[in-house]
């Protein structure tokens, strides 16, 4: 088993041993490689999600001062144990309700601040009882952020798929979107690692993972056209959905063109070979983005695909990337649509190793994102020197190159060597062109007591804190356990990051911090 792989499901098991039985609680076994590596992660602790919001990098570069006030929410109820007189008191065969947890004396990384009041420090986004997981965050043409993720009401061990829009200043429902079922609404099976976005007309799509009666899954799509959830295209969230003829499929990724046309890839697994598949929504049904992008190899052809990701560009052409496990120690392939067929972004980009070096082995939770000018970057996490760091590159003037450098030998130029597990980055690149990354990261010193989330921008050649800590210590959450990060900017240049947090609610929370833009000009 990849050593990766065994550290994550180690620390998982540490502070919550998966359910027996529960069909995530396999997904760390060689055999299924990294694609249900999300599963394995989100069968850990009640889960929780957390949204923060950043202004631009600029801002946050030169603030001075203190950081911004928050109120402190007030201490948690505290329960008194009763002292026996005579004789002790009958024993309860009720079980009490759990506090929820409140993080005292929260205050935001500098620059950052709660989005509302609470959002990431008590009642949080969700301000519900569920379980929250994996997330996703999508904004739309007029900045309006869409957050999903996984959500497992009490008594239904079946995860379902929720999300929320953020409207002035709330998170709020989308009719329905939030409760009884949310978007997804299968109680009697499991909806799981959700994907969002929205087109240039602010139609909302989701998809995810939506399991099948042999306990393998499909992939599911549905839109809503600021009336209604429905499905995008007939059968689109009903039995096969978009995804007929596979014996299993995982990792959905949508990706919006400026156009308004909608694509949608993921890894789709038929006869033993697992690949990318990609198509696009004509507003009635899915088809193939060039012939076979969506049919026997796809877009890969190795049949031996792990994750992967897809984004668009100015342009209107998909990108899609990938982790391939045909290459000894892992390999990191990526092509582009020309609009004819899927080609190589830069001589070997998808052979070999493609854009992994010789010194770096275990690549996972590839990340894609586009620029304004076209140019592609590209992140992951690798191994180096029994480390596991971030690495990230950009395809600028037909040229990969890698993006800062190493602050000492063997370190990332972007996560650096302050831990020996930094994982599960998320790209994004906002209209001036500058390149945003979050990941989560157990740093050195903590007994391995959880992940932190870290998030920087790459500025003239470095990557660099946004705020003082952003990057570093306890990072955006404060101090308490927080994973899978997301990450997307809106037109202003305001970053928001989604993730989810252990510290708050009672079984941990959907939380939210943000910076207004700098809009004076």
């Amino acid at each position: 088993m990849d050593n990766l792989e065994t550290q994550i499901r180690d620390y998982f098991e540490e502070i919550a041993p998966p359910h027996e039985g529960d069909y995530r609680s396999r997904a760390l076994v060689p055999a299924k490689q990294v694609r249900r590596l999300a599963r394995g992660w989100v069968v850990a602790s009640a889960a929780a999600v957390a949204v923060l919001v950043l202004a631009g990098v600029a801002v946050i570069l030169t603030v001075d001062g203190p950081g911004p006030v928050v109120t402190v929410p007030p201490d948690p109820v505290q329960t008194t144990i009763p002292t026996p007189t005579t004789a002790p008191p009958p024993v309860s065969t009720t079980l009490a309700e759990p506090e929820a947890l409140v993080k005292d004396g929260f205050i935001p990384v500098q620059g950052w601040v709660e989005a509302p009041l609470g959002s990431a420090s008590s009642s949080g986004v969700s301000g519900s009882e569920n379980s929250e997981k994996v997330t996703a965050i999508a904004i739309g043409p007029d900045d309006i952020p869409y957050a999903a993720w996984e959500s497992n009401e009490p008594g239904n061990r079946n995860a379902e798929i929720y999300l929320k829009a953020f409207v002035d200043g709330e998170w709020v429902d989308v009719d329905g979107s939030a409760t009884d079922g949310g978007v997804s609404a299968t109680a009697d099976r499991s909806s799981l690692v959700p994907s969002v976005a929205v087109a240039s007309d602010g139609v909302v799509f989701v998809a995810w993972e939506e399991q099948s009666a042999g306990q393998d899954f499909r992939i599911h799509v549905k839109l809503y056209d600021g009336e209604s959830w429905s499905e995008a295209g007939l059968g689109s969230a009903a039995g096969d959905g978009v995804s007929p003829g596979a014996s299993n499929t995982w990792q959905a990724n949508l990706a919006a063109g400026p156009d308004g046309t909608m694509f949608l890839a993921w890894v789709q697994e038929t006869a033993g070979r697992a690949d990318v598949f990609v198509k696009q929504f004509t507003g009635e049904t899915w088809d193939e983005v060039g012939v076979g992008s969506a049919s026997d190899g796809g877009v890969s052809g190795t049949g031996l695909v792990g994750d992967m990701d897809l984004a668009v560009g100015p342009d209107g052409l998909p990108v899609a990337i990938w982790r391939d496990n045909g290459h000894d120690g892992g390999a990191v392939y990526i092509r582009k649509f020309d609009g004819v067929s899927w080609v190589e972004l830069g001589a070997g980009s998808a052979t070999g190793s493609g854009l992994l070096d010789a010194e770096s082995s275990e690549p996972y939770f590839v990340q894609v994102a586009v620029g304004p000018n076209d140019e592609v970057y590209a992140a992951w996490n690798h191994t180096v020197g029994g480390r596991t760091q971030i690495h990230a590159m950009v395809h600028r003037d037909g040229i990969w190159t890698v993006m800062g450098e190493s602050p000492e030998p063997g370190a990332s130029p972007v996560s650096g060597l302050t831990s020996e597990l930094a994982v599960w980055p998320s790209l994004a690149v906002n209209a001036s062109g500058i390149p945003a990354i979050v990941w989560q990261e157990v740093p050195e010193g903590t007994d391995g007591s959880g992940f932190r989330i870290y998030v920087k921008v790459f500025v003239e050649g470095a990557w660099l804190e946004l705020g003082e800590g952003s990057g570093s210590g306890s990072g955006l959450s404060g101090g308490t356990p927080a994973v899978h990060g997301t990450i997307a900017y809106d037109s202003t240049g305001s970053l928001f990051v989604v993730f989810r947090d252990d510290g708050i609610g009672i079984q941990g929370e959907i939380a939210g911090l943000v910076h207004p833009a700098d809009t004076s000009g």
